[in-house]
């Protein structure tokens, strides 16, 4: 009894007080989001003008400017990496990033586990990209952003925010900037 007695406070402080502190985990990435005050995006700026380095490295676009807008809109920074288009859909995954924005056509991507916005911008005929290697052609159809399968939250705000820009015409305003066909 005495031991118990000794332990009882060792045990307290163990378990107990850091519960009490309120020290839970997020329910949710929006929520993870919000909490940590910044966003991680993922794109492969091989595919002007919706994602390319400009002559000081640095990444630029029509989908740069789109989610820097969203960050700006959530009241959060944007952390943006350029990855190999193939390692996008994994690292979304994965959960390394919160979403992955590289012209995803809806349409023409294949099923990984992938969640996707609400279409942001519709390509027509007549748009061309660079020609890249490393991922497929973009063709005519919905754009979207990916985001983790399940991440309903995230989801729920991001196309809160794309149909508010798309109202707003934030987004014409950027299809312009870009020389792309309005939305």
């Amino acid at each position: 009894m005495k031991v118990f007695a000794r332990l009882l406070p060792l045990y307290l402080m163990i378990f107990v007080l850091p519960a009490a502190c309120g020290t839970k985990a997020p329910a949710d990435e929006l929520e993870a989001i919000k909490y940590s005050g910044r966003i991680s995006v993922g794109t492969s700026a091989d595919a002007p003008p919706f994602e390319s380095l400009d002559a000081d490295g640095q990444i630029v676009g029509f989908d740069i400017d789109l989610v820097n807008e969203i960050g700006k809109r959530m009241g959060v920074a944007v952390e943006i990496q350029n990855l190999p288009y193939e390692y996008l859909m994994p690292a979304v995954q994965g959960r390394k990033i919160n979403i992955a924005i590289a012209a995803f056509n809806v349409n023409g991507e294949p099923n990984q586990n992938i969640g996707f916005t609400d279409a942001y911008f519709v390509l027509e005929d007549g748009m061309a990209a660079v020609p890249r290697t490393n991922r497929p052609e973009i063709k005519n159809g919905p754009l979207a952003i990916a985001v983790p399968e399940g991440a309903v939250e995230l989801t729920k705000a991001l196309n809160m925010t794309i149909a508010d820009m798309l109202a707003d015409g934030f987004i014409e305003d950027l299809s312009q900037k870009h020389l792309l066909i309005s939305p």
